[in-house]
């Protein structure tokens, strides 16, 4: 278009003034649109910097979001655990205090056992003892009784059958102070108490342990 307004003016035809408007409004909406690119290429980077910090803070917020959820699932999951843990514990010591007390039932029944048992013996020698004595008693009215009836010199030989404790036993030694007796039992027991008791007193005494007879 330059070239065209330079040739017009060669031959003096025209104005020049219009050819230069023309191209100062060509140039101008040039860069008008040049400006305009510019502008929204400024705008589009401008949008792909707000959608690239919107997308960055929408990635933050979602990574906060993730370990914050993270963090409480873990909180409550350890809390969970500690909570087992004090269950495990509180059943652990209900288990162990009620084995104690079964176990302290069973040493307070053992105890009360044994202490019956032993009232019992206690009580089962008592009446063993009366019964040996109330038998002692009347044995030994009887062998009064017996004795009684009996015209010795003292100087007999006597043979005591079932001398038991050796109570008659040594009544018979005081009637014969010269002669002797011999007592004999069958029971070992008895033969032993009767020698270690009141037939020391009485030298000439024999005791001796017999043979059960069958029947």
């Amino acid at each position: 278009m330059c070239s065209i307004a330079v040739a017009m003016a060669g031959f003096g035809c025209g104005p020049v003034t219009y050819v230069s408007d023309v191209t100062r409004r060509a140039t101008d909406a040039v860069e008008a649109a040049r400006a305009a690119q510019a502008k929204a290429d400024a705008d589009r980077k401008a949008q792909e910097q707000a959608a690239r910090e919107a997308q960055a803070r929408a990635d933050a917020e979602r990574k906060a979001q993730q370990e914050k959820a993270a963090r409480e699932a873990q909180a409550q999951a350890d809390a969970e655990r500690r909570a087992q843990e004090q269950a495990a514990r509180e059943a652990q010591a209900r288990a162990d205090a009620q084995r104690k007390a079964q176990e302290d039932a069973a040493r307070r029944a053992a105890e009360e056992q044994r202490a019956a048992e032993a009232k019992l013996a206690e009580q089962q020698r008592r009446e063993a003892e009366a019964a040996r004595q109330r038998e002692a008693a009347a044995a030994a009215a009887l062998a009064e009784e017996q004795l009684a009836r009996l015209t010795l010199q003292g100087d007999e030989r006597v043979l005591d059958v079932g001398c038991g404790d050796g109570k008659v036993t040594a009544e018979v030694a005081a009637r014969v102070p010269r002669g002797s007796v011999l007592g004999v039992d069958p029971s070992r027991d008895m033969i032993a108490f009767a020698s270690s008791h009141g037939l020391k007193l009485y030298p000439s005494v024999c005791m001796s342990l017999s043979e059960r007879t069958p029947g």
